[in-house]
């Protein structure tokens, strides 16, 4: 890949706290007003899903079906921007009307100094996020999830100055189930990937993190973020196990260092 530009996406010196989806526990998912109370919260990142409509465009949603976050119902791919802003969102079971589906652009331009985690839920979003990325000159304070290592070369060709995590797959998941094999298959099969340096890290599930794991990465100096954590016990073990990056639907309730 060559020399990666300064611009890519460094997190803090310090284990880095990532609002899911905005602050999915007070807000609706993936709206302008959660990523606002993440913001207000301090946090040091918002991961938000992408899903596109039917005509083409990058909307804030985590899908793939509308009825499963507001009161549409359908899915999004083969539904309109139109029709998808005339829905409203949920929290804890009730709509709460006049929260609508943003646009990508309307989360971004929402909070102008953050850094962002786009979740691509689909191979579509690859490039209309790209240039988002471009256009409002997010580098380095933007990364790319919601890819296996597929998406991830994708992504990779796209786009020299854009920093990606990389997620598992089904077989990865099955595999990480037992304790014993986690680390060994997890290492041994994404070690040459994440070796490249627009790979920023492994991007896992809290419960499966244990020091066999972090610390087998960190032999080869490759770093654990891990999604999606409510729990300060929880978090201080991760934190105390050395991971990067912390998840959480409220982050408002999680202290890190």
């Amino acid at each position: 890949m060559g020399i990666v530009a300064a611009v890519v996406y460094r997190p803090p010196r310090r284990p880095q706290l990532v609002a899911h989806r905005g602050y999915s526990g007070r807000a609706p998912a993936n709206t302008v007003a959660a990523t606002r109370a993440a913001v207000e919260v301090g946090v040091d990142m918002v991961e938000v899903d992408v899903c596109m409509t039917s005509d083409g465009h990058a909307v804030a949603i985590h899908g793939p079906r509308l009825e499963e976050s507001t009161s549409g119902r359908g899915r999004v791919k083969r539904t309109a921007l139109a029709d998808v802003r005339l829905v409203h969102t949920i929290l804890d079971g009730a709509l709460v009307e006049g929260e609508g589906v943003p646009l990508l652009s309307e989360v971004t331009a929402a909070a102008p100094d953050m850094a962002f985690n786009f979740d691509l839920k689909t191979d579509a979003a690859i490039d209309p996020v790209l240039s988002l990325v471009d256009s409002e000159g997010l580098t380095d304070r933007c990364v790319i999830s919601g890819s296996t290592a597929r998406r991830v070369r994708k992504v990779l060709r796209r786009h020299r100055d854009v920093g990606v995590l990389v997620d598992l797959t089904h077989l990865d998941k099955l595999i990480a189930r037992v304790p014993r094999l986690r680390a060994w298959w997890l290492v041994h099969r994404y070690r040459r990937l994440l070796s490249n340096p627009l790979v920023l890290a492994l991007n896992i599930e809290h419960g499966w993190v244990d020091a066999a794991l972090v610390d087998g990465f960190a032999r080869h100096g490759i770093p654990v973020w891990t999604f999606t954590v409510d729990d300060q016990a929880e978090a201080d073990r991760l934190v105390a196990l050395g991971v990067e990056s912390i998840t959480s639907n409220h982050p408002g309730n999680i202290r890190l260092p």
